[in-house]
């Protein structure tokens, strides 16, 4: 019996070592908090701007290496985030930033034919006053939850945004004069 228990404890030792040599440690839950809390920056997301921030970070000092502009300011947030775990004070720090894709689809929709008079004939007459048109729309998916992965000398981090329809409806459009 004590053979079985030894066997047990030595593959899951071997598990354990696969794991953490196959690639990042896994982060501290309160550390995932913290980089869940971050959100996407509205004028980033609204611009559809995304892309990876790569930034040297050196005893909780961050300098950004290179990535777009508008997305620098929160990857350095989330740099300083990871400078606050121990043994991570001298790392390579990658943001990841993805929007989610939007769905596009085209839906049956019923809308009334003519006016008020116009439709009192049809109606005299026995005819449908409705028709079915199809109208394009856009659905916004919401964005995924952030995750970090911590490596020996890097740590990664990803942040999503919601993709926004970038669709103008035409009621929205009026002339005032």
């Amino acid at each position: 019996m004590g053979g079985m228990r030894t066997r047990t404890w030595v593959y899951a030792l071997a598990a354990i070592l696969l794991a953490r040599a196959g690639g990042g440690q896994t982060a501290p839950a309160d550390l995932r908090e913290r980089i869940g809390a971050l959100r996407y920056p509205r004028i980033a997301e609204a611009s559809r701007v995304s892309g990876d921030v790569r930034l040297q970070l050196h005893q909780e000092q961050a300098t950004v290496v290179t990535g777009p502009p508008m997305l620098r300011g929160l990857a350095t947030q989330a740099a300083r985030i990871v400078g606050s775990i121990p043994g991570m004070e001298d790392v390579e720090v990658i943001c990841h930033f993805a929007l989610t894709d939007v769905d596009l689809a085209s839906e049956p929709t019923r809308v009334k034919r003519g006016n008020g008079v116009e439709r009192f004939f049809l109606r005299v007459l026995r005819q449908p006053t409705e028709k079915m048109v199809m109208v394009d729309g856009c659905k916004e998916k919401p964005a995924g939850a952030n995750d970090i992965k911590l490596g020996k000398d890097v740590a990664e981090i990803w942040i999503y945004g919601v993709g926004r329809c970038a669709q103008i409806e035409m009621s929205t459009l009026s002339t005032s004069e």
